[in-house]
């Protein structure tokens, strides 16, 4: 479960469901995120969420060897982009509510779509 001040989130190999909490009805709905079935290698390992009550980052497994992060808009119920890590990718917050996703030497900017390599000289 990840939560932030308006969404609960829940999830499990292939889907992702939510409610708003500041409402008394807490209809579910879920999120557009599509996640093959058939493919054994691929599924929803986490949600992440910040500050900003629209976005999250979902984790998805691709293979045993790489993970995909996807910025998801929950308002819009779409995807504002997609990264493709190393496994494990870790997520971090802004004060604004904006994610960096970290991996080994690289630091994802996912405002920017920009990622940045460090290098040892």
């Amino acid at each position: 479960m990840a939560i932030n001040a308006s969404y609960a989130f829940f999830w499990n190999k292939f889907n992702i469901w939510y409610f708003e909490t500041k409402t008394d009805t807490h209809d579910f709905k879920r999120l557009d995120l599509f996640v093959d079935r058939d493919d054994k290698n691929t599924f929803i390992k986490t949600v992440r969420t910040g500050s900003n009550e629209d976005k999250i980052v979902v984790l998805v497994r691709q293979s045993n060897k790489s993970d995909s992060s996807i910025i998801w808009s929950v308002d819009s119920n779409g995807e504002l982009e997609q990264f493709d890590n190393e496994v494990n990718p870790k997520v971090l917050w802004d004060s604004k509510g904006e994610a960096y996703i970290t991996e080994a030497d690289k630091v994802y900017f996912t405002e920017m779509g920009v990622v940045m390599k460090a290098f040892d000289v």
